[in-house]
């Protein structure tokens, strides 16, 4: 198993490092498994320490392990008013491993981004956020950025009835479960490596870099969407090692393929130096920015396909419809009078009337 490590050390912010083990099972799959008992701390070339030890409560400042939005634990450390004049170093230590560190590293000081912007292609299919910003000729010139979304995850119909499969009958949705649907947030993180670099060009500045991509048919693009980019600047070894990462891992949809033993990062065990640890640790200040993009500004999204599919069953096809067909019940028809016929219900896809994983609001969400 190889050990996996995963951040850097943010001088200026909170640094968040993961920690899991690669398990090899097959020559292009590389599953991992999280890994408990660690301590994480940064330290400096006179033996300052940052985080070595837990804080007395789960105040958001220092170093203790918080779960993430993928599961796993999350090391945080409060490197929020590291000098930026030294050089420092992750460290690590494993019970029954021992202790890994990284390189000592001076601050890679990372410019500001000038914009976060959206582009839309010919054929209304795709939208992409791409990312402008710009240095001085003294700085590296060598980027990489990661990113969160946040999105309106609402169904395209909010129903005002449910089947219960089991039961065989027909439920109403309450006012709170429908404004509950309303109110769903969906959130994500970048999970590609994304770098670019600008030695070759005449000046320092990377414009319109594409982070990401939005199909028309995707729910993120239906109501308001929100992405917040962040960019790290990297040394010329630590540009190497992504880029030699991305190649190595091109086509294939995973980090850990097909071979990375031949990608080695700055890590290093005590115990046996020998040992080849994934993952490169920058020391790096980094710089932000949000864009939001209000709902249906894109025009790309096609609610109307949903209103479209939508049919009718009697009672009796019920089962069936849901089972059979991915269909979810949306409202009872109406008679003359407006009362509901109760053995008669309009049905959509159920891709039109649910939603999956469902996070609270962003704090930063706008109110409107």
């Amino acid at each position: 198993m190889m050990l996996v490590v995963e951040g850097d050390i943010i001088a200026g912010g909170i640094t968040q490092v993961s920690l899991s083990y690669t398990t090899k099972m097959l020559d292009y799959e590389y599953p991992w498994e999280w890994i408990q008992g660690a301590s994480v701390w940064v330290e400096n070339e006179a033996g300052e320490v940052w985080g070595a030890a837990p804080p007395d409560n789960f105040a958001d400042t220092s170093g203790y392990r918080v779960q993430s939005p993928y599961g796993y634990l999350k090391h945080r450390i409060d490197t929020r008013n590291l000098p930026l004049d030294g050089k420092y170093r992750l460290c690590i230590s494993i019970p029954d491993r021992g202790e890994y560190v990284s390189s000592f590293k001076p601050v890679q000081i990372t410019p500001p981004i000038d914009s976060v912007t959206c582009s839309v292609s010919s054929d209304s299919l795709q939208a992409f956020l791409e990312v402008t910003s710009h240095g001085s000729a003294q700085e590296t010139g060598r980027y990489k950025w990661i990113f969160r979304e946040n999105w309106n995850n609402r169904p395209d119909i909010v129903p005002d009835i449910q089947y219960i499969y089991n039961g065989d009958f027909v439920a109403d949705y309450t006012a709170e479960q429908k404004e509950a649907m309303r109110n769903c947030f969906g959130e994500a993180y970048s999970s590609g490596i994304i770098i670019a670099s600008t030695e070759d060009l005449n000046e320092n500045l990377v414009y319109k870099q594409r982070v990401a991509a939005i199909d028309s048919y995707d729910k993120r693009v239906m109501g308001m969407y929100c992405i917040s980019v962040m960019q790290m600047s990297l040394d010329e070894e630590g540009y190497a090692y992504w880029e030699s990462m991305k190649k190595n891992t091109s086509g294939t949809g995973g980090l850990f393929a097909p071979q990375p033993s031949e990608v080695r990062g700055n890590m290093t065990s005590l115990l046996n130096p020998d040992e080849n640890v994934i993952g490169y640790v920058n020391v790096v200040t980094k710089t932000s920015k949000r864009l939001f993009i209000p709902e249906m500004e894109l025009g790309i999204y096609d609610r109307m396909s949903c209103i479209n599919e939508m049919t009718y069953f009697n009672s009796i096809s019920w089962p069936n419809a849901y089972s059979k067909y991915g269909m979810r019940p949306v409202s009872y028809l109406k008679n003359e009078a407006g009362g509901d016929i109760m053995d008669q219900a309009h049905w959509a896809p159920k891709a039109c009337v649910e939603v999956l994983n469902c996070t609270a609001k962003p704090d930063y969400w706008p109110e409107k």
